[in-house]
């Protein structure tokens, strides 16, 4: 009979872990993952860097002046400063599927905070955009842009978004898709 005050464990088989060496893993783990994550932001930071290069400057030391487009019903329509509020001017071509898939999301803008300005360019003719409109559901003044208008803006790309203060200074700039969520954000 042993006495238990005495009795010994087995001897354990294979290599033991050292005191600490889960908080070291752990560690390391966590420094890659930061590492990875920090590359994925500079990436990303990257590229839209590089899609908004040529895009006009959101600093607010560009002043936009009031223009008038045509509408769709035939009319036309003279944009001006809002003093109430900012306004969202939404640039889209009716063949670009990136379009059809945000157009939709400008529907929950707050129009209470900002007024939404939705230009075509690049359409065939009023037609094309009708079945855009129609097809994404907007329910904000659509208006037929013109290559002044492009260029006024220098809208590169589809689509393109910039947001003009009460002054029409523009203070927001983005192209591409963006969520709902991510119209709020910016």
């Amino acid at each position: 009979m042993t006495d238990p005050q005495t009795r010994t464990e087995p001897a354990p088989i294979g290599p033991q872990p050292q005191k600490g060496a889960t908080a070291r893993f752990f560690a390391s783990r966590l420094w890659r993952w930061g590492r990875e994550i920090l590359v994925i932001v500079a990436l990303f930071a990257a590229v839209l860097w590089w899609q908004t290069r040529d895009m006009l400057p959101a600093d607010g030391g560009v002043q936009i002046p009031p223009f008038t487009l045509p509408t769709l019903d035939g009319t036309s329509m003279t944009v001006v400063p809002d003093a109430q509020r900012d306004t969202l001017v939404y640039f889209f071509a009716p063949w670009c599927g990136i379009c059809r898939s945000t157009a939709p999301h400008l529907q929950n803008v707050d129009r209470t905070r900002s007024r939404v300005v939705v230009i075509a360019l690049d359409y065939r003719d009023r037609i094309a955009v009708q079945e855009f409109v129609e097809a994404t559901g907007l329910t904000h003044p659509v208006l037929l842009g013109t290559e002044q208008t492009r260029s006024l803006f220098q809208v590169q790309a589809y689509p393109t978004y910039y947001l003009l203060d009460q002054q029409f200074r523009v203070t927001g700039r983005a192209m591409g898709y963006l969520t709902a969520l991510g119209l709020l954000m910016r």
